[in-house]
């Protein structure tokens, strides 16, 4: 008995060791290089950080890793030093979880990792705003890009960032967190649009049925109204997915490109969800005929 005790005592600790070796929250800022190899280089984030900073560090321990140098040796780099408009490097200055970059065919990801999500976004609403540096081996920076947001509104945050060496353009994506309230909103909308088309439809065929045969005043503009009860669900997602875009900074094109997505590219289908519009404004345009004939 007591063997089994002490074996199940070492399994638990060993367990649980393992469990929190693996709880080592990371959470990552993308950066995507295309255009040409940066073998010999690397990508920095640069953040409004002063000395003064309760996060300011006079060397961070990746830093002297990912350029291959003593710690004297990274404080003779133009990096180091840098501090154009009060930003400085990430990667010296800013403690990170890890740093670690992918090559591809003329292509490289580089992950800066925070630790964990809590941080990420703790740095977020502090520094508000960033700058991307490519950096060779030396320490010597090769090309700085404008400003961009880390926090565009509350609960919005970078999620990737692009930047192709032929054209030298930076493009920054973001990713809004947004309510589950929002969330389930948009996802009961997306499912009416499957079948909210066909009741317009078939209440239009209704419509036309009754004034063949009985001519009176059909429609009129009380049924027209009732024609804007079909349209809910599509403006409901529009307006969810004009949210989302000027939240994160996107052109507001974006929501009709989401829009299209449901259909997967079929445009019938697009087509399909689209059908309460035209009814609306047949039987609107219908009813104000009739109200004039009067």
């Amino acid at each position: 008995m007591k063997r089994f005790v002490r074996i199940f005592g070492v399994l638990a600790v060993l367990l649980t060791a393992a469990l929190l070796a693996g709880c080592h929250a990371m959470y990552p800022i993308t950066v995507n290089v295309s255009g040409s190899s940066i073998d010999d280089e690397f990508v920095d984030i640069l953040l409004p950080i002063d000395e003064d900073d309760t996060n300011y560090l006079m060397i961070s321990g990746e830093a002297g890793y990912v350029l291959n140098m003593e710690d004297t040796g990274v404080m003779r780099t133009e990096l180091y030093s840098y501090c154009d408009g009060g930003y400085r490097s990430m990667l010296i200055h800013h403690e990170l979880s890890d740093y670690r970059i992918t090559h591809g065919s003329n292509t490289a990801e580089v992950n800066l990792y925070l630790n964990g999500r809590k941080d990420f976004t703790e740095m977020c609403d502090k520094y508000r705003t960033f700058k991307i540096a490519l950096v060779d081996r030396n320490g010597n920076i090769l090309d700085v890009s404008e400003k961009f947001d880390l926090s565009t509104y509350k609960g919005v945050y970078v999620d990737k960032i692009n930047y192709d060496r032929s054209t030298g353009r930076f493009d920054v994506s973001y990713l809004y967190n947004r309510s589950l309230l929002i969330a389930v909103t948009e996802a009961a909308a997306e499912t009416a649009m499957l079948a909210i088309p066909m009741i317009a439809v078939l209440g239009l065929a209704a419509i036309i049925i009754i004034r063949t045969k009985e001519k009176g005043n059909i429609p009129n503009i009380a049924h027209s109204l009732l024609f804007l009860i079909p349209l809910l669900p599509l403006v409901l997602y529009i307006v969810i997915r004009i949210d989302y875009a000027v939240k994160t900074a996107a052109p507001l094109s974006e929501a009709w490109t989401d829009f299209t997505a449901l259909s997967g590219g079929n445009i019938l289908m697009a087509a399909y969800r689209l059908l309460p519009v035209p009814i609306f404004i047949a039987v609107t345009v219908w009813a104000a005929i009739n109200r004039k004939k009067q």
